[in-house]
C-alpha cells in the first residue's frame, strides 16, 4: 500500500483476504529504510482520487521503521501537523487583533476539540490539509496588513496554495472563497497591483500543482467524485441539506449541543469589544 505494490487491483489469494501476516504486511509497509518508492506511490494515487503529497509523508515516517504497520506511526505524523495547524493559527489570531491571551484560548479549543481528534486518529490528509488552509488564511491577512506585497510573501502563497491543493482537492473549495474575499478586500483599497500579485501567487499555486500531479485534472473533471461535485456546484443542489447536516455534526458530534450556546458567547463578546473600541 505504501511503497511497495499496487494495491487497488489487488485480489485475494485463493479467496483469502490476509488481515495480519507476510503477505498483507509487504502490501501495507514499506520494505527497506528510507526505501519509499515514489514512482509506485504516484501510480497509487494516479489511480486513486486523491493527490499525493499527504500520503508522500505517510509513507516516508513508515519508511523509517521498516515493515512497521503500527497506526501510531500515522497518528504521530498527524499529531505533528496538528501541533504545526496550532501554532499557526495562533499567529493568524495575533494577526486579526486578538490579544495573546484569546489566541491561545482560540488554540487550545481547536488542539483539544472532538473534531480535531478524529483528525489526528483518522489517519488521512485532514490534519495537513488544516495547516495549508490555516496559513492560507494568515498569508492572506498578511496581504491585507503589509504596505506592498513583496517577493517572499508571494513565494509563501504560492507554495502554500501548491501545498493545499497536493493535500486534497478540497483546499480549492475552502480557499477560493478566502482567495476571492481578499482579492476584493485589495482592490477595494485601490491596491491593484498588491491584487494582481496575489491572484498571481494563488492562481498560479493552483496551476503548479496540477503540473506537478497531472492525474488531478482527470479527478476533478472526469471521475464520479469530482463530476458529482461539480454538478452540485453548478446546480446549487443539496447545498441547503448539506448545511444542515453540518451544523447537526458540529453541534451534536464537537459541542455536545451546545453550539447555539457558543456562539450567542462569543456574539455577546465581540459587541462588548466593539463597544469599547467605539467609546475609546
Amino acid at each position: 500500500m505504501l511503497a511497495n505494490y499496487s494495491w487497488l487491483d489487488a485480489q485475494p489469494d485463493e479467496g483469502v483476504v490476509y488481515q495480519d501476516g507476510e503477505p498483507w504486511r509487504s502490501w501495507a509497509s514499506v520494505d527497506d529504510f528510507l526505501g519509499v518508492s515514489f514512482d509506485r506511490l504516484y501510480q497509487n494515487q494516479a489511480d486513486d482520487n486523491h493527490p499525493p503529497l499527504y500520503y508522500t509523508f505517510f509513507a516516508f515516517a513508515y519508511s523509517l521503521f521498516p515493515g512497521a504497520t503500527t497506526p501510531v506511526i500515522g497518528v504521530l505524523l498527524n499529531g505533528v501537523f496538528a501541533l504545526a495547524g496550532s501554532v499557526l493559527l495562533y499567529f493568524l489570531c495575533r494577526s486579526l487583533g486578538a490579544r495573546w491571551p484569546l489566541a491561545v484560548a482560540v488554540c487550545g479549543v481547536w488542539a483539544v476539540n472532538a473534531g480535531m481528534a478524529n483528525c489526528t486518529v483518522y489517519l488521512r490528509m485532514y490534519c495537513l490539509l488544516s495547516v495549508f488552509l490555516t496559513t492560507a488564511a494568515l498569508l492572506s491577512v498578511r496581504h491585507l496588513r503589509a504596505e506592498r506585497s513583496g517577493a517572499a510573501l508571494c513565494a509563501l502563497t504560492f507554495l502554500a496554495t501548491v501545498g493545499g491543493f497536493l493535500t486534497q482537492y478540497f483546499f480549492v473549495l475552502f480557499a477560493f472563497p478566502l482567495y476571492l474575499l481578499a482579492g476584493v478586500a485589495l482592490l477595494a483599497r485601490r491596491r491593484v497591483a498588491c491584487a494582481a500579485k496575489f491572484a498571481l501567487s494563488t492562481v498560479g499555486g493552483i496551476v503548479a500543482g496540477m503540473l506537478a500531479f497531472p492525474p488531478s485534472v482527470g479527478h476533478l473533471l472526469s471521475s464520479g467524485r469530482g463530476q458529482q461535485a461539480l454538478e452540485r456546484a453548478a446546480t446549487g443542489n443539496s447545498f441547503g441539506s448539506f448545511l444542515a447536516e453540518d451544523w447537526r455534526l458540529l453541534n451534536d458530534g464537537v459541542f455536545g449541543g451546545l453550539l447555539p450556546l457558543a456562539l450567542a458567547i462569543l456574539a455577546a463578546l465581540l459587541a462588548v469589544v466593539l463597544a469599547r473600541r467605539l467609546q475609546a
